[in-house]
């Protein structure tokens, strides 16, 4: 287990110290987040009543992303074509300060919708991904085994993600996202079944 959390930590490490260097195709993203004390489970329920409580605890996090080119005519490349769906990678260098004082490197694979208009001046689309993420060191906002805030203790989680990009034709290039930035251990198959953390944050994305 140790050999596999630290290969885990040297390729995420790796990916987002070489982004940079990366065919110039693709797009960074700028992302601010705070902590919100709710399961993931409940956030839209709550939201709805607006009964999320947020905690004093944030992130900045640099995100760079690419579509993932489709090969051949498989059955996935199909129904992927066929709704205009378009699957996408994407790496993020995490810095949190707040509650906890660490930084988190995730790597995620995302599919996204097609571009919906509203209107003459705005888009939306909506993504969801996933993959793995790493804490530097302790992550001490986390819920801990018990279901409890800030007990965290464990590096190595699964990241998912939920997102909702706003765009304009007037700014072909810009965007605004709103997303969950969310750590658990997969119910138990990676960490306890109740540990974890959730933030929703707020990015400036730009394409190149």
């Amino acid at each position: 287990m140790v050999r596999v959390l630290a290969i885990a930590k040297g390729a995420l490490l790796a990916l987002c110290l070489t982004a940079s260097g990366l065919p110039s195709a693709g797009e960074l993203a700028l992302f601010r987040g705070q902590g919100a004390d709710v399961n993931l489970p409940d956030i839209i329920p709550k939201l709805l009543k607006g009964e999320i409580d947020m905690d004093p605890t944030w992130f900045w996090g640099l995100n760079y992303s690419r579509e993932i080119e489709m090969q051949g005519l498989n059955p996935v490349s199909r129904f992927l074509l066929r709704y205009r769906i378009t699957p996408e990678w994407e790496v993020q260098l995490t810095k949190h300060h707040g509650l906890q004082e660490n930084y988190e490197a995730h790597l995620a694979w995302l599919l996204r919708s097609p571009n919906l208009e509203l209107g003459s001046v705005m888009t939306a689309n909506f993504a969801a991904g996933m993959g793995p993420s790493y804490a530097f060191s302790t992550p001490t906002y986390e819920d801990g085994e018990d279901g409890q805030p800030n007990q965290g203790e464990y590096q190595f989680q699964n990241y998912v993600t939920f997102e909702l990009e706003f765009g304009t034709p007037a700014l072909p290039d810009w965007s605004l996202a709103l997303r969950v930035h969310h750590r658990s251990g997969m119910y138990g198959l990676i960490a306890p079944p109740k540990v974890g953390s959730n933030f929703f944050a707020l990015g400036v994305r730009y394409r190149f």
